[in-house]
C-alpha cells in the first residue's frame, strides 16, 4: 500500500464542517451495516473502520465511543422512519388519535424494516434500550413531535400544556415494551388501538 494510500485511510478531506458530516454518514451507513451483518453485539470498532475503509482512529475522530455511533445510528434510522410516520398519518387531526396511530404503525412497521432485527435483539436490549432512552435522545424526539402537536392541538380535546419531553419518553417506553414483548392479550389492530387509547388519551388531559 502507497503512502498517499495510508494516508486516505487515516483522515478524510480537509477537516471542513462539510466533509466532517460526509465523513459521519460514511462511518454511520458502515455502522449500520456491520450490525445488520454481524449485530450489535458482535461488532467492533475495528469491524466499522474496515467496511468504511479507513483507520480506527479516524473512527474515533468522529465518534468517542462504541456507544456514540450507536447512538448515532438509531437517531438516523428513527429520523427516516419518523418522516413515513408522519406521510402516512398526516390526515388525522385530533392529537390524541395521531398519538394512538403512530403507536400502532411502530409496532406494524418497525419489525418489517432493516434495522429491526439488530436494534432489538433480546442480546442488546439493555444498550439499545439505554439508547432509546438517553436524554438527548428524548429532547431530539420530543422536537420531532412538536411540529404535530402545535399543528394539531386546537383541535384535539387534550392539555395545551403538554409536556412533550415527559410524553417523548412514555411513548418511547411503550413503543419499546411491545416491540420487544407484544401483548398476549390484545393481538388484532382494533384491540391494540383500543387499548392504547384508554391508556394514552387520559394521560394527555382534559380542557376544562
Amino acid at each position: 500500500m502507497s503512502t498517499l494510500d495510508i494516508t486516505k485511510r487515516i483522515r478524510w478531506g480537509t477537516g471542513s464542517r462539510s466533509e466532517s458530516l460526509d465523513a459521519r454518514s460514511r462511518l454511520l451507513e458502515a455502522a449500520r451495516i456491520c450490525y445488520a451483518r454481524s449485530g450489535i453485539a458482535k461488532t467492533s470498532m475495528a469491524d466499522i473502520a474496515a467496511q468504511a475503509q479507513v483507520t480506527r482512529r479516524t473512527v474515533y475522530r468522529y465518534f468517542s465511543s462504541y456507544e456514540d455511533i450507536l447512538k448515532a445510528v438509531v437517531r438516523r434510522e428513527t429520523e427516516l422512519f419518523w418522516h413515513g410516520l408522519h406521510a402516512e398519518l398526516k390526515g388525522i387531526t385530533d392529537f390524541g388519535d395521531y398519538v394512538v396511530e403512530a403507536l400502532l404503525h411502530i409496532l406494524k412497521r418497525a419489525p418489517n424494516t432493516p434495522t429491526h432485527d439488530f436494534l432489538f435483539d433480546q442480546n442488546v436490549l439493555p444498550l439499545a434500550n439505554k439508547t432509546y432512552l438517553d436524554s438527548s435522545y428524548l429532547n431530539e424526539l420530543a422536537e420531532l413531535w412538536r411540529p404535530v402537536y402545535e399543528a394539531l392541538k386546537e383541535h384535539s380535546d387534550i392539555d395545551q400544556q403538554l409536556d412533550l419531553l415527559m410524553f417523548s419518553e412514555l411513548f418511547n417506553r411503550l413503543a419499546i415494551s411491545y416491540l420487544a414483548a407484544p401483548s398476549p392479550l390484545f393481538r388484532s389492530e382494533q384491540e391494540l388501538r383500543h387499548l392504547f387509547g384508554s391508556m394514552l388519551k387520559p394521560l394527555l388531559g382534559r380542557r376544562r
